[in-house]
């Protein structure tokens, strides 16, 4: 994708990239995942946006479908996002899996964030995406 990308975590499950100027963090899922992976990768992420002052954030959620179990979508919710928010997440591009499940599932996600400030757009690949994020002003 880009040269400036900086892998941050990359296994089985998911991978981690950063990219420093423009401030992206980019989470890319290999597979479903379940509740611990999940979390990591979030976590892992969040600590970026944190130490960097990010405000964008790119999930590659194709592989990935409605399998969470309901604890890691209350966490997402309860912990995660506010703790994201503090921090002073504004953007979020999502590229939603070909599942019909798996985009209504996201779908949960990206209104409730919307409400709550974060724009957020959805897209077919990960080129559009990041694109859109380099885009946009993040002051």
């Amino acid at each position: 994708m880009r040269e400036n990308r900086i892998t941050v975590m990359n296994n089985e499950d998911g991978a981690l990239f950063y990219y420093p100027d423009t401030k992206i963090v980019h989470h890319q899922l290999h597979r479903p995942i379940q509740d611990q992976p999940f979390r990591e990768i979030l976590n892992a992420g969040a600590e970026l946006l944190e130490k960097h002052g990010a405000k964008k954030w790119l999930s590659d959620d194709r592989a990935s479908y409605d399998n969470l179990p309901d604890e890691s979508k209350a966490w997402a919710g309860t912990e995660w996002f506010p703790r994201m928010v503090k921090a002073g997440w504004r953007y979020w591009a999502l590229v939603v899996p070909d599942t019909i499940e798996g985009r209504l599932f996201i779908k949960e996600f990206t209104d409730n964030y919307f409400d709550q400030g974060v724009w957020t757009m959805v897209f077919l690949n990960a080129e559009e995406a990041l694109q859109w994020l380099e885009n946009c002003d993040a002051s």
